[in-house]
């Protein structure tokens, strides 16, 4: 079971593969700033980071990354998991973010034949997208949090099932050029 990019951010995914794929290094947020891409990248554990130099950032202090930072913001994201059978597991990403009524996604993720983001963190981000007035560049921060909720808050997970089946770590960055092929094929 291969996994769809919702709709409503697929144009948001796609400037975010366009960043880091390296074809830009700024964007336009919807206040008309250009805002430099500062970081980006895999975190120590498997997930994404995205930093931009906004004096808004949520993980950025004076225009550098701040990892501290990021750890807090990746502690409103929690993903769980309930084992099914083989290496299929039932991932429960719970979303705890100001601003929003507190929210969980859920979707069933088979670690050995999956290859794309699992479905439930583009949820949580489609949800928060929709019900935040943040800017882009924010945005995309708070997805790149998302995405390493699931190592930084299910090690055991991290370490049994993700471990073996994308190489060291779960490689967002693969996993998301993974489900945009498969989007401008279906498209």
């Amino acid at each position: 079971m291969e996994n769809r990019i919702p709709a409503s951010i697929q144009k948001d995914i796609k400037i975010l593969t366009n960043l880091l794929v390296g074809n830009e290094n700024s964007l336009v947020n919807e206040q008309d700033e250009t805002v430099e891409l500062v970081a980006y990248g895999d975190s120590e554990f498997g997930g994404l980071i995205m930093a931009f130099n906004n004096s808004e950032s949520l993980i950025c202090t004076n225009g550098e990354y701040d990892h501290e930072r990021f750890l807090r913001l990746t502690d409103h994201f929690r993903t769980e998991s309930e084992h099914l059978v083989g290496n299929t597991h039932i991932l429960t990403t719970k979303v705890t973010f100001e601003g929003v009524e507190p929210a969980e996604f859920e979707a069933v993720y088979d670690f050995d034949n999956n290859k794309g983001l699992p479905l439930q963190m583009y949820q949580a981000y489609e949800y928060l997208r929709s019900n935040l007035s943040l800017p882009l560049d924010i945005m995309l921060e708070i997805f790149g949090a998302i995405t390493s909720a699931i190592t930084f808050h299910q090690e055991e997970l991290f370490h049994t099932g993700l471990a073996g089946t994308m190489g060291d770590h779960f490689d967002v960055e693969r996993a998301i050029a993974h489900d945009v092929r498969l989007q401008h094929q279906s498209d």
